[in-house]
């Protein structure tokens, strides 16, 4: 899986939002057992091997916000680890508002997440391994990427 991850200018970003999506990187990458970049990115490549195995959360009628943290649960599940692609954080003054609903999507990507974590009895090596502090599992179909620098003219 490959994510354009807002790294680059990162104070960029108002601060509630930085706040929000420092959250929602911990916990997804906690429940993910894999460190996440950026959760909240809408700029994602998923294998076509993780979509024809991937399914939905358990409930049809959850969507958006909390579909795509349950896809990050389920991709660190199934080893498809995530590569970031550091991209500049933008927020215009003009650009059209988040689709996101603060309180209801927020509720549910918290249900989604704490069930997931109860579900593994919270999970620790999830968590040592999204803060780094252990290996990820080696993947046996596992295609090594150079990552370049985009400075990097050679």
């Amino acid at each position: 899986m490959i994510v354009a991850a807002r790294l680059t200018h990162r104070d960029r970003a108002p601060g509630l939002r930085r706040f929000a999506n420092g959250m929602a990187d911990f916990w997804v990458s906690w429940a993910a057992g894999c460190p996440i970049a950026d959760t909240q990115s809408g700029f994602r490549l998923y294998p076509s091997s993780f979509i024809r195995r991937a399914r939905g959360p358990g409930q049809q009628r959850q969507q958006g916000f909390v579909f795509e943290s349950a896809l990050w649960i389920q991709a660190g599940r199934l080893g498809c680890y995530p590569t970031a692609v550091p991209i500049e954080t933008i927020y215009h003054a003009q650009s059209r508002p988040s689709h996101y609903r603060a309180w209801s999507d927020t509720a549910r990507i918290v249900r989604l997440v704490a069930g997931s974590l109860l579900r593994r009895g919270f999970y620790p090596a999830g968590l040592l391994r999204s803060l780094r502090l252990l290996p990820l599992p080696a993947i046996a179909d596992e295609i090594p990427i150079k990552q370049v620098d985009s400075e990097d003219r050679s």
